[in-house]
């Protein structure tokens, strides 16, 4: 009996304890240093646009999903993993939204490149044209929502 409560003694002690803190601050430090490097990723986004300088241009959410390839930092790739959609909200500017139907829309991949996120350089686009529905931002982020309280 006293062999186990030494045994157990000397599992918690103050020196193990230091050293655990110590593997958990270079752990720590190594998750950065990973995290910051630079990586080439294959990634899903909705694109969801609006304008600041023409307010004819409709609030709108692609009806797919853009996957890409992209150049970015562990973290950037981290951050569009966890989110849930990946939304990627884009300021047109002057970009023309192009009609087909009512309340159906499409731009050219092109014309949103320089667009998108700064913090990713992107290679390769799997898709040239993107549409979009009249559906606002705000309409489609409660669509996901419901999708999440019906799953």
């Amino acid at each position: 009996m006293k062999f186990s409560l030494s045994i157990f003694k000397n599992l918690f002690s103050k020196r193990t304890g230091v050293f655990f803190i110590f593997v958990l601050i270079a752990s720590f430090v190594w998750l950065m240093n990973r995290l910051s490097n630079e990586y080439r990723a294959n990634l899903q986004l909705t694109v969801c646009v609006y304008s600041s300088t023409n307010e004819k241009t409709p609030h709108l959410c692609s009806d797919g999903i853009l996957p890409i390839t992209a150049r970015t930092s562990g973290f950037n790739i981290l951050k569009q993993r966890l989110s849930n959609p990946p939304v990627e909200v884009i300021d047109l500017k002057n970009q023309p939204v192009r009609r087909t139907t009512s309340n159906r829309y499409y731009l050219l991949v092109n014309d949103i490149k320089q667009l998108l996120n700064d913090e990713m350089h992107i290679e390769f686009f799997a898709k040239d044209t993107l549409f979009f529905t009249g559906i606002s931002v705000d309409e489609f982020l409660e669509n996901i929502n419901n999708q999440k309280l019906n799953d």
